[in-house]
């Protein structure tokens, strides 16, 4: 499926690199999984991209309201495991109110109270407040491995000419529809290793600037330094996971370029998200992602 002169290793290579052009590592878990012997390879032409839509129907509590009370029961438990203490607030009518530093960021701090339930239909959007971050990333990674999910006769076929991109962290489509392990890419990790869960904003994926962190005599700027890190390291970073979901069409022996359909079965579109399908409409339809380079190019 590859064009002339452009195999499965040169592209792999080509795709090695960040978005900012440093050299990443080598993702030995992710080849070792997701490799098939080009013996082994079927004609795949479609793509199917999970969101959360797809494990409701699946009768998964897995809506934002579920997350909402799971967060409201475990807060107090989270916030002692991460040793954040508890502010004392006064409301409007002059009674103390305790909450976390997510209250006190998203709502108002001079009638702290509960957060509206819009909040956390995209709370991802959010997540580039220090504090704040630490607390609901804990609690939500909690919240993912506790769901249970069992097996049943699957419900449908999705064919052999199909790769899975997931959203989700969970394994219904192994447990309900027989999707082969080697066939699905959790894109933000699984619930299986709380270390691999992706959760964040999308608003910061450049590097801290090194230089802020040389002035030892400038404590303020080396404060930017480390915040800078921190929403760095919070940052969802999509360009370099989508050049990893590219890795591993590549491992399967195709090229998102040749994709020919695309199917969305409950992916909300989340501004955190956004970047993916961007960049997924903009390879399969052949549109330039940078005009100007192509042109010094031609």
């Amino acid at each position: 499926m590859y064009k002339k002169g452009k195999n499965c290793r040169n592209f792999i290579r080509d795709v090695a690199y960040d978005y900012w052009g440093n050299r990443r590592g080598f993702d030995k878990q992710l080849f070792e999984s997701k490799y098939v012997e080009p013996d082994k390879r079927m004609h795949v032409d479609t793509l199917f991209l999970i969101g959360n839509g797809f494990d409701i129907w699946q009768g998964l509590d897995t809506r934002c309201a579920a997350f909402e009370k799971y967060y409201e029961a475990h807060l107090d438990e989270v916030l002692d495991k991460l040793h954040i203490k508890k502010r004392i607030l006064t409301d409007k009518n002059g009674n103390p109110v305790s909450c976390s530093d997510v209250e006190l960021f998203y709502g108002d701090p001079y009638n702290p109270q509960k957060l509206p339930h819009d909040f956390w239909r995209d709370y991802e959007t959010y997540l580039d407040k220090v504090d704040a971050q630490r607390i609901l990333r804990e609690i939500f990674c909690d919240r993912v491995t506790s769901i249970s999910i069992s097996k049943e006769e699957p419900e449908y076929d999705f064919g052999e000419n199909a790769l899975f991109i997931n959203f989700n962290y969970t394994d219904t489509l192994l447990k309900r529809f027989g999707v082969k392990e080697v066939n699905e890419y959790h894109i933000h990790g699984s619930a299986h290793d709380k270390d691999s869960i992706i959760v964040g904003h999308a608003t910061y994926p450049e590097r801290p600037c090194e230089a802020l962190r040389m002035w030892k005599d400038k404590p303020r700027l080396q404060g930017l330094y480390y915040v800078e890190e921190f929403l760095y390291d919070s940052d969802k970073h999509v360009e370099d996971n989508y050049m990893k979901l590219r890795i591993f069409c590549a491992l399967h022996g195709v090229r998102i370029e040749d994709i020919k359909q695309i199917y969305v079965l409950g992916l909300g579109f989340g501004n955190a998200d956004l970047g993916y399908i961007k960049h997924l409409v903009y390879t399969t339809e052949g549109i330039s992602e940078n005009p100007e380079g192509d042109l010094k190019k031609g």
